[in-house]
């Protein structure tokens, strides 16, 4: 039984750091950040630059989600799709995938005049695209 634990306390970390690399590498993929795309920039602008616009985007997005959800609750169709247009430019010029086809998606619906549970599901997947797509971000980071 001594051992069991001894192997068992070995174990336990190493299966952590494995769940977690797990854990992370599914974030990338449903981010689905274009890598290649940031990489250039930062060859291109530097990595603190490339950093400084993914704080920024991170800032901007959440209040621009906060405004989707205003304007929704206003009846405000026009600026809902006008505001996720706006995302969609933002989130395509870093090669955030999940946040520009969300914003895509979510302006189609605007502008469609469809259902509000569908601009409610809308806004929903992309928030979810957010957060999932902030995460990855945060280890794309390389500053501290």
């Amino acid at each position: 039984t001594k051992l069991t634990r001894t192997i068992a306390e070995l174990v336990a970390p190493a299966t952590e750091a494995g769940t977690k690399k797990a854990a992370s590498a599914d974030q990338q993929d449903a981010a689905r950040i274009n890598h290649t795309m940031l990489q250039s920039l930062r060859d291109m602008i530097g990595s603190e630059k490339v950093d400084e616009l993914i704080e920024l985007f991170h800032e901007t997005c959440s209040a621009t989600i906060e405004e989707i959800v205003q304007a929704t609750s206003a009846g405000d169709r026009t600026l809902v799709a006008s505001l996720a247009h706006r995302l969609k430019g933002g989130a395509l010029n870093l090669g955030l995938g999940a946040v520009s086809d969300s914003a895509i998606a979510l302006e189609l619906v605007a502008k469609s005049g469809g259902e509000t549970a569908s601009l409610e599901e809308s806004i929903n997947e992309l928030s979810n695209a957010y957060a999932v797509t902030v995460t990855a971000l945060e280890q794309t980071r390389t500053g501290p």
